[in-house]
């Protein structure tokens, strides 16, 4: 029997990454409008925003939603938000610390 388990919420591996302006100086070489991201992710139904700031990086609960609503209240506020499906990582170990991350193929 095999220590590997599919990290997999719900049988799904959809990542939103919504992409902004930012009024820092050393961001302006990159194209307008795409100067951050953040990315959102799914969890047991609800949606979490990791925002890397300057300062720190901000995780936030955004509650229950379809995956075109969340893309569309980003993209109704100026954002460009694109949904990837990724395949679903596979962990080496068990669920209480796993030793080794690799994506499944």
């Amino acid at each position: 029997m095999s220590n590997s388990f599919r990290m997999r919420p719900y049988g799904q591996s959809l990542a939103i990454v919504v992409f902004g302006p930012s009024s820092l100086s050393h961001l302006q070489c990159l194209k307008a409008g795409y100067q951050h991201c953040s990315v959102i992710t799914q969890d047991r139904g609800l949606w979490h925003m990791m925002d890397p700031l300057l300062n720190g990086t901000h995780i936030r609960v955004l509650g229950e939603a379809g995956s075109t609503k969340v893309i569309r209240v980003f993209k109704d506020d100026g954002y460009d938000a694109i949904a990837d499906q990724g395949l679903a990582p596979i962990c080496k170990g068990n669920a209480m610390g796993t030793i080794d991350m690799r994506r499944s193929r």
